[in-house]
């Protein structure tokens, strides 16, 4: 039987998804990806995907490769903003991924802080062992 957990006060009606660049626009509380403004203003941009590439050549729809290079351009018309996002999958499995800020319009917007975040798949457990103590912890839905 599938448990249905109520919607408490202050939450989303519906499951938050996590991307690489938190925005607090989604409904996520935890530190947004990009910290920066126009002189108090764009702080908040509406990204929109314009191209996504892979390994330099444009796709849509649903794509399956193994070891490549995904860029995702996008735009944020009304903060005047553009956005670079590229993550690398490597042929070891290893994730890499970098993002790059455009000021599209007049004026100066200064980034103060531009951090990418690697979500990990709800309900997972990690577990790990700390060999100079001997301990072991767990962390749930989410990246020790």
């Amino acid at each position: 039987m599938a448990e249905e957990l109520p919607v408490m006060a202050s939450q989303p009606d519906s499951p938050l998804r996590y991307g690489l660049l938190l925005e607090g626009r989604d409904g996520i509380v935890l530190r947004p990806g990009l910290i920066g403004s126009r002189d108090g203003a764009d702080w908040t941009p509406d990204w929109r995907v314009d191209r996504v590439l892979l390994d330099g050549l444009e796709v849509g729809g649903h794509v399956s490769a193994g070891a490549a290079t995904v860029s995702f351009e996008a735009t944020a018309a009304d903060a005047g903003l553009g956005l670079l996002l590229e993550v690398e999958l490597t042929p070891q499995g290893l994730v890499a991924a970098r993002a790059t800020v455009t000021n599209l319009a007049e004026g100066v917007f200064q980034v103060d802080e531009l951090t990418l975040s690697l979500p990990c798949p709800g309900g997972r457990t990690r577990s790990s062992t700390s060999p100079a103590a001997g301990a072991s912890s767990a962390s749930r839905n989410g990246c020790p």
